[in-house]
């Protein structure tokens, strides 16, 4: 009997065919021809609310983002926007997201390469946050804010009015920094993305700098910490190692600690339960930086 262990828990043998989620793979093949993606849409859901659940019901100021890079289809965020999840974007998958349905207050923006365009579409959409991922970020979220004031200048907190294009003026925009945490992830070098020489983020010495910049600019309203640490990881201790390290920097009333939960590939893989990998995050979490943060997950392949 073939292994299934590495299928959706509905996946069953009938033959010689296979039946996920209750279709055929052969009728599949038919109707849709191959090479084709297969997703077991209660399989999918279930593992939304496992998540939701592992992290709120031990934190309830817990959000869980999608990381569309995972699986960029509206179809797909459709799916879990319905079961409460915000999204993780890069670039144009905002417009991704915002197709399939997604509060943009639930949306976070990352991206060590964004463009006018794509701060812009930010601004525009009233994002829950922007990353901040280098210094660059900042000159220029200062300054598309700046040139979308009617006067060319910064406008009083809680004073707004629309510019031409729909971007409300006068609104400080809520972002994160993106800390580079100098964890060097047991993982695949080309998926490790929190060491010392990471291209992502801000590294840690020059985080009071960053910060120092960010208060400085009217427009910006700097809320709180990201970090992720690279993917495919199984060792839940690195995702500890990476919330002491920011609890090693200033306090903030929000942390993002990315996602990057390892999953199984072949049957001799083992990889963390969520309650595992929820309950020590959450545990470190209230150990080094207490319990009245809110607290951001961006869960992908997993």
């Amino acid at each position: 009997m073939p292994d299934l262990s590495l299928l959706p828990p509905s996946a069953t043998i009938e033959g010689e065919d296979l039946r996920i989620g209750g279709c055929l793979l052969s009728d599949l093949a038919e109707r849709f021809g191959t090479p084709a993606y297969v997703i077991d849409e209660g399989a999918l859901r279930a593992r939304a609310r496992e998540y939701l659940t592992a992290l709120t019901s031990r934190h309830p100021r817990g959000r869980v983002c999608f990381a569309v890079k995972a699986y960029p289809s509206v179809s797909m965020i459709r799916v879990l926007v319905s079961e409460g999840l915000g999204c993780d974007v890069v670039g144009g998958e905002l417009r991704l997201a915002l197709a399939a349905g997604a509060d943009p207050a639930s949306i976070v923006m990352h991206g060590n390469a964004k463009s006018d365009a794509d701060i812009a579409a930010a601004l525009t959409a009233r994002i829950g946050y922007i990353v901040v991922d280098g210094f660059d970020d900042i000159d220029r979220i200062e300054r598309l804010a700046r040139d979308r004031s009617p006067t060319g200048e910064h406008t009083p907190t809680g004073e707004h009015t629309p510019t031409s294009d729909g971007i409300p003026t006068g609104e400080r925009v809520p972002v994160l920094l993106r800390v580079s945490p100098g964890i060097e992830s047991a993982t695949h070098a080309a998926l490790a993305t929190g060491g010392k020489e990471s291209k992502f983020g801000v590294p840690v010495e020059q985080v009071p700098a960053a910060i120092a910049r960010m208060r400085a600019v009217p427009a910006i309203d700097l809320r709180g910490l990201h970090a992720h640490i690279g993917s495919q990881i199984m060792a839940t201790d690195q995702f500890e190692a990476a919330v002491a390290a920011l609890a090693s920097l200033e306090r903030f009333g929000v942390y993002d600690f990315g996602g990057g939960l390892g999953v199984r590939y072949e049957a001799h893989d083992v990889a963390p339960t969520l309650d595992d990998y929820a309950g020590r995050l959450v545990d470190a979490a209230h150990k080094h930086l207490g319990t009245d943060i809110e607290i951001l997950i961006e869960p992908g392949r997993s």
